[in-house]
């Protein structure tokens, strides 16, 4: 079933656990997370980037995650992950999505605040979530997200979520270490639902933590993206000589639904519908 995206965090926030916002790119993808999900009886959050949009059009893309949305027996919100202009905020309030992140951190703290506020302003005629982000992804401590500028902003623009930097990165690197001590800070300060990107490389033990310092909504992109591909290089040597690239496909599906259903138990949402 369709939903808000506030009404799944919000209630994670409020339960102690966090919900996974897993993007997907194709029907496979998508297939595998829904699936995922409704094995673990856990609210899900479908992720699609700027990026995403543009390789497979914001009608077609949309039309699926409305259809399995519509068809699922699990709370289902459709998430616009990392939007850079308000012109693709406005396109995706008109379709249909059920929240949108404005991402500005690649600008000051006041253009920051301007883009995010504009952004709310637009959600919040159609009474939809506005996510928004503070500091820069990345190891280097120096762009990190500052708990009173963190207060700040999330009082100045009105965000419902909040995704600050505490150390992860976009893709995978080496030795992703969370600053967990900052992100107690920050909760101190922050009274919305937090939010991590750059999850996939972030260790099993950090984000259990992070979730009981206030992290209720995570995202998870490169490991998908990279299951998949693996998915696909084990179906091609398995079924070298076939003509039907479903069978390849299927254990693609099926590697990334497994990855998608760990995650769940990881975040503790499984059985909380």
């Amino acid at each position: 079933m369709l939903v808000s995206s506030k009404e799944i965090i919000q209630k994670a926030y409020d339960g102690g656990y966090a919900v996974g916002a897993f993007n997907v790119s194709n029907l496979e993808t998508l297939k595998a997370v829904i699936q995922a999900a409704e094995a673990k009886h856990s609210p899900v959050i479908l992720a699609t980037t700027e990026t995403i949009i543009a390789y497979a059009g914001l009608p077609y893309i949309f039309a699926l995650l409305k259809s399995a949305a519509d068809l699922a027996s699990v709370p289902v919100a459709i998430h616009l992950d990392h939007g850079k202009s308000l012109e693709t905020i406005k396109k995706c309030l008109d379709v249909g999505y059920t929240s949108v992140m404005i991402d500005g951190s690649a600008f000051s703290t006041p253009e920051n605040i301007s883009l995010t506020k504009t952004a709310v302003q637009l959600a919040g005629a159609k009474n939809v979530p506005v996510e928004g982000e503070i500091g820069k992804l990345g190891a280097e401590s120096a762009n990190f997200a500052d708990p009173i500028e963190a207060k700040d902003f999330a009082e100045e623009t009105g965000v419902d979520f909040l995704a600050p930097a505490i150390g992860s990165s976009h893709g995978i690197e080496i030795d992703e270490k969370l600053d967990l001590d900052l992100l107690a800070r920050i909760r101190e300060q922050v009274k919305i639902p937090l939010v991590l990107h750059g999850a996939s490389g972030v260790s099993n033990d950090d984000l259990k933590r992070a979730i009981k310092s206030g992290i209720a909504k995570i995202n998870i992109h490169t490991d998908i993206r990279i299951t998949f591909i693996n998915g696909l290089k084990e179906g091609i040597a398995k079924f070298p000589s076939t003509d039907d690239h479903r069978e390849i496909l299927k254990i693609s599906m099926a590697k990334v639904q497994q990855v998608v259903e760990n995650k769940i138990e990881l975040f503790g949402s499984s059985g909380k519908i």
